[in-house]
């Protein structure tokens, strides 16, 4: 069974039904908070949300990877990443 996605224009609904909000305030909020939690990332902060989890960077090392259409050895860049840690609270809603 496949697995239904919630798109932006879903939530905001959800959130004008939950709130009273204004469809425009719910709009600016969740911008508002999606450009804070990038800020933080790209400014290397950990981000937790105690309901939801944790959001934060971590440093991925260098490699090398195989291109599959030449199967070359390819170099692969350190870079840093985003990752979520879902909190207690999430996992036991899931069960």
């Amino acid at each position: 069974m496949k697995q239904q996605t919630v798109t932006y224009t879903e939530l905001v609904a959800r959130v004008v039904t939950a709130t009273g909000l204004t469809k425009v305030a719910t709009k600016q909020t969740l911008d508002a908070l999606q450009d804070e939690i990038t800020y933080a990332l790209a400014r290397g902060e950990d981000v937790s949300l105690a309901s939801l989890g944790k959001f934060e960077v971590t440093d991925k090392p260098a490699g090398e990877a195989r291109n599959p259409r030449t199967g070359g050895i390819v170099k692969v860049p350190a870079k840093k990443v985003a990752k979520f840690k879902v909190s207690k609270t999430l996992k036991d809603h899931l069960k």
